[in-house]
């Protein structure tokens, strides 16, 4: 995948953790959810829509999109993050 995937780590949400509303760099982003949680995904200006993300699932967003996430359950939630190089994006598609 370093072909493909930027920036590649995990991501680690203490309970209470809430990210503000952001864009990011990079179109596209991979996010797999490492572990079961309360915590949610949300799009939109206004918090507009929320999704429960499954672990293990692969979860490919626009991450221009306005977003942020929350973790209000009592375990830290970890997921595995890559940004993908916005010219390989079509070829990450075809697979």
């Amino acid at each position: 995948g370093k072909d493909y995937l930027v920036n590649t780590r995990i991501t680690m949400h203490y309970p209470e953790c809430v990210v503000p509303l952001h864009s990011d760099g990079f179109v596209a982003r991979i996010h797999i959810p490492m572990t079961e949680d309360s915590s949610l995904f949300y799009w939109g200006e206004c918090w507009d829509r929320s999704y429960h993300w499954e672990p293990g699932n692969i979860y490919l967003i626009n991450s221009h999109i306005t977003h942020s996430t929350t973790n209000f359950g009592p375990n830290i939630r970890a997921n595995l993050l890559a940004s993908i190089d916005d010219n390989k994006i079509l070829d990450i598609l075809k697979l």
